[in-house]
């Protein structure tokens, strides 16, 4: 690697680094702020409003099969775990 490279590689990293601080203390605020009474499953969408997401992008998230879901026995309804949702 050169020299410029580099010195571009370091500068990218010291940008980020507050980012997926930042990252990972929402992930853990919102770890915190769900607590085992909470609901297990979410719908689309409640899941949407979470994830900032359309609920449309989230089916087809959920279709295409980038997140997992699954459905409310004997309907149509879509649901998505918690845990899949606070993974992302």
């Amino acid at each position: 690697m050169s020299a410029m490279q580099t010195e571009i590689t370091e500068a990218v990293e010291r940008a980020t680094a507050p980012l997926f601080a930042d990252i990972r203390e929402l992930k853990t605020m919102l770890s915190r702020a769900l607590t085992p009474d909470d609901k297990a499953y979410f719908s689309i969408d409640e899941a949407a409003k979470i994830l900032k997401l359309k609920p449309d992008t989230l089916r087809t998230k959920c279709r295409n099969g980038s997140i997992p879901f699954e459905r409310e026995k004997g309907g149509r309804k879509m649901l998505i775990r918690r845990d899949v949702i606070l993974a992302k």
